[in-house]
């Protein structure tokens, strides 16, 4: 009997597990298909993408929408009439000046005015709703041009509801013709021809007028009222008389030498002399600082009063170059203080 030889544990192992047999892993009978999943996961991404990018859009057109707003209420108060116009006439002005600058300007060019009408509409009151007014700045079948020259301020009258602010103007209009015009041209041999040609001119008419602009105010900026119009320049110069009450007596006693010497003296001084120097002359300081010469006091009328005397004196300055005299009237009250007259008031004026 044949004796089997024996198998080392080692290999005793390894031919164990040649015997062992994975289990093979069965599928389903039905696989699932996730297509569609995918399909609609990818279909909502795209939607979310395309909702939050409108959304944007839309964000930012109404974010440019509202600055547009501010920017035309900051150029073009909402303005309603009646009550106090509140009209600062140098803010009111220099409200007017593109203003006048655009309405006065007219060029016989489609583009121009229509560019033209739009800036005159945005110094122009707004209705309640927020609309403005039928455009009044429309300019058709025009001939020619207007050019601005000159603009000046001339008057102001303010009533309850507005502010007419009325400009001297100087404008031109020009109006484009043509004109034939016969030349004389060689024709050879020593002779010659006459030749009638056609150029084209600008007949330039100047003009004066006044600009009247009615302006509202809503306390925070002004607006156009109405439309502007034209009228004849009047003269401002008038014939004004005005009354003088009795003035009062003069006096004429013993002081009135040393009054004048004062008088004098005091102008001199407040022709040459810094204001930190006039302090001892007078209770409120003041001086030409040297800017004139003094030359002299033309005439003085003293009144005696219940604390010391009242001085209406013209006093005639020189300049110190060309020497050209400038006289000014003043009213000086004086008073008696450690035995030196005193100035406690000076006007610019004589009293009445």
């Amino acid at each position: 009997m044949e004796e089997v030889p024996k198998k080392s544990w080692w290999r005793r192992i390894i031919a164990g597990a040649k015997t062992l047999e994975r289990p093979k892993k069965q599928r389903g009978k039905l696989q699932r298909d996730h297509s569609r999943l995918l399909a609609f996961w990818l279909y909502t991404l795209l939607f979310t993408i395309l909702f939050f990018a409108c959304m944007g859009i839309l964000l930012a057109l109404n974010t440019r929408s509202i600055v547009n707003d501010l920017e035309r209420e900051s150029v073009q108060p909402k303005v309603t009439s009646g009550g106090d116009t509140g009209i600062n006439v140098v803010a009111g002005n220099n409200f007017l000046q593109s203003f006048i600058q655009t309405y006065m300007t007219v060029v016989n060019d489609a583009q121009k005015l229509e560019e033209r009408e739009k800036q005159l509409q945005v110094y122009m009151v707004k209705t309640a709703d927020g609309e403005q007014t039928t455009s009044i700045f429309s300019v058709q079948d025009i001939k020619g041009n207007r050019t601005l020259k000159s603009v000046n301020l001339y008057n102001t009258q303010t009533t309850k509801e507005d502010t007419l602010f009325q400009y001297k103007v100087s404008y031109v209009n020009e109006l484009p013709t043509t004109k034939v015009v016969e030349k004389v041209v060689p024709a050879g041999k020593g002779k010659t021809k006459k030749v009638k040609n056609t150029v084209q001119t600008t007949q330039a008419v100047s003009q004066e007028a006044l600009l009247n602009i009615p302006v509202v105010s809503n306390g925070e900026g002004y607006a156009v009222k109405e439309a502007p119009y034209f009228t004849e320049i009047y003269p401002l110069q008038a014939k004004v008389t005005q009354k003088k009450s009795e003035p009062p007596a003069e006096y004429d006693g013993t002081e009135k030498k040393d009054i004048d010497t004062f008088v004098v003296d005091f102008f001199s001084k407040y022709a040459s002399a810094s204001k930190a120097d006039m302090a001892y002359m007078m209770k409120e300081p003041e001086s030409l600082e040297g800017m004139l010469a003094f030359d002299n006091v033309v005439d003085t009328y003293v009144v005696k009063t219940k604390t010391g005397f009242q001085v209406q004196a013209t006093v005639q300055f020189r300049d110190k170059t060309v020497q050209i005299p400038t006289s000014e009237s003043f009213t000086i009250n004086i008073i008696k203080k450690e035995g030196q007259y005193f100035v406690t008031k000076l006007s610019h004026e004589r009293s009445e």
